[in-house]
Parts: structure tokens; sequence; C-alpha cells
């Protein structure tokens, strides 16, 4: 049985950590991706996700140098995740998430899809942090944010990994795809038809048969469940 004293010890470590990160620097205020629900479902409706930029800012991929301090938290990952799930709730309305890297985003989603399960609120500090990972170019982060994502049923980051996705399949490789595609199946709702309909139009042939049958999937699901 893992400790307090050492869960105690591991958390306060990996925040020290988190926290060495260089504040990032300011950026013009990006609104929310927000689709409205009708009673008609009318997927042709909804606003399409706003596009990734074509250049994506430096802090959104996991720093290696940040990546080889973070790697010390290896041998005390079982009292981290064990952490975890005693602070998850004050965890996930912390302002401090919004300071965090790419590279301590990629460790707490790591951590997150290993904790407790959840229904994650529609809005606060942690679900911004799963929707900058979500976007991030860096394939490792985007995979970790997927199943995160998934785990914790934050239904509110799903266009955000859509667009992602619509941004640049290949990039994300076989398991990339794969794992974005799985939390999809989890947690889309009508909000990402018409975007997911767009990707198969659009980037479909970028897809394995595979995955174009999932994501065709996907979509059917949602129009037969009527699922909102």
């Amino acid at each position: 049985m893992i400790q307090q004293e050492a869960m105690n010890s591991a958390w306060q470590r990996f925040w020290q950590l988190l926290l060495e990160a260089p504040l990032p620097p300011p950026q013009s205020p990006v609104a929310p991706i927000v689709v409205p629900l009708d009673d008609e479902f009318d997927f042709l409706a909804e606003p399409a996700p706003p596009p990734l930029p074509k250049r994506a800012p430096d802090s959104a991929v996991p720093d290696p140098q940040r990546l080889a301090q973070l790697a010390v938290l290896e041998p005390v990952e079982p009292e981290l995740v064990a952490a975890l799930t005693q602070q998850f709730h004050t965890l996930r309305d912390d302002p401090r998430l919004d300071r965090v890297d790419a590279a301590g985003a990629l460790w707490l989603c790591r951590l997150l899809a290993q904790g407790p399960a959840a229904s994650l609120p529609e809005h606060g500090p942690l679900l911004r942090l799963l929707q900058r990972a979500a976007r991030s170019p860096d394939p490792t982060l985007v995979a970790l944010a997927a199943d995160a994502i998934g785990h914790l049923d934050a239904r509110a980051a799903q266009l955000d990994l859509v667009a992602r996705l619509h941004a640049n399949p290949q990039s994300l490789g076989h398991d990339g795809v794969d794992r974005v595609l799985a939390c999809l199946k989890l947690v889309a709702d009508g909000r990402c038809v018409r975007e997911m309909e767009a990707l198969l139009v659009e980037r479909g042939a970028e897809l394995s048969d595979v995955h174009a049958w999932q994501a065709r999937h996907i979509v059917q699901v949602i129009r037969r469940s009527g699922r909102k």
C-alpha cells in the first residue's frame, strides 16, 4: 500500500516541476468552441470549430529539455496516480493549470488516463488544458490527451480532437488516429457531426479503410440515436 507521506511528497514535487516552466508569452484570447444544440438536431446549422493555426506556437509542443526534467518523476508515477485520485476534485479547478506547458500537459494527461474515471464539467482549467493538448502538433501529446478525455468523459473537448484530426490525420500516425477515434466513440455527440462529415469528405483518403469506417460509424451512431 502506498503511504500517504510518499504520495504527498511526490505530488508536491510534481507541482514544483510543472510550474518551473517559463510563463508562456501573452496571446490573443481565443473564443471557446460553443455549439448550440436545438430540438431539431440540425447538424448542418452547427458552426465548424475554428481551424488550427498554420504554425502552432512553440509552447504547444513539448520541449525535450522539459521532458527530460520531468522524467525524474517516472519512479514515483504510482504515487502520483494515487495522489491524483485524492486530489482530482481540487485539481480540476486549479487555476495554475493555465500555466502548465506542453511537457507538463503530456505528463498530466498520462496520469489522468490512469486516475479516477469521472465526468469532467464543460468548463474550467483542467478542461482548457485538455483542449490545448488535443490541438497540439505533437502526436504523443494528442494521443495522451485523447486517452484522458475519454477516461474523464470530457465531452467539451471533442471538437478540439476532431479539429486536430481534420488538420493533419497522417501526422498522428496509425496509433494516434486509433486513440483519437476510440475517444470520440466514447464522447462524441451531435456537436461534432458536421466536422466529422467534413473530415471524411476532405481528408478521408488520408485515413486507412478501417479508420474511415470507424469515423463514419461514429457519425451514423450519433444520427441514429439522436445523441446530443
